[in-house]
């Protein structure tokens, strides 16, 4: 909160279920958006929360071992 993060990525996540209650409580009230990839058992994991109203991901692709996403900055337009 302190910080006021537009996105958060997480590797390793070990979560091989993700449901919108853990996400809400992994990425708290501003960090309302989320992709996954989901771990394998217990290896593995990836996920990309981000708050919606500063950032817009407007594409992204999940692969086998990683997300890919294109991201927009809402103040700014400057994409990455």
């Amino acid at each position: 909160v302190s910080h006021r993060l537009g996105i958060l990525c997480l590797q390793e996540t070990k979560i091989s279920t993700w449901t919108a209650h853990l996400a809400r409580e992994v990425g708290g009230a501003r960090l309302r958006d989320c992709v996954v990839l989901p771990a394998f058992d217990t290896r593995g994991g990836v996920a990309i929360l981000w708050d919606p109203d500063v950032v817009e991901i407007t594409s992204h692709a999940i692969g086998q071992f990683a997300i890919t996403a294109q991201a927009r900055l809402k103040a700014s337009g400057k994409t990455f």
